[in-house]
C-alpha cells in the first residue's frame, strides 16, 4: 500500500467513525467517499493477487 492509500483509508475511516449530527447532510460528499472505499477495496483485491502470483 503506498503511503497515499493508507492516508486515503485513514480518512476513509475517520468520516465513517465522525460523529454527524441529524441537521447535517453527508450528501455532499457520501459519493466520493464511496468511491474512496472502492477504491481501496480495488486496491487490495489487486494486492491479494499480486501476493497470489509470487507464490
Amino acid at each position: 500500500m503506498t503511503e497515499a492509500e493508507r492516508l486515503l483509508q485513514a480518512l476513509v475511516v475517520a468520516l465513517d467513525s465522525a460523529f454527524i449530527s441529524t441537521w447535517q447532510s453527508t450528501a455532499y460528499w457520501q459519493g466520493e467517499l464511496d468511491e474512496a472505499r472502492e477504491y481501496l477495496d480495488q486496491c487490495a483485491q489487486e494486492q491479494g493477487d499480486s501476493d497470489d502470483n509470487q507464490d
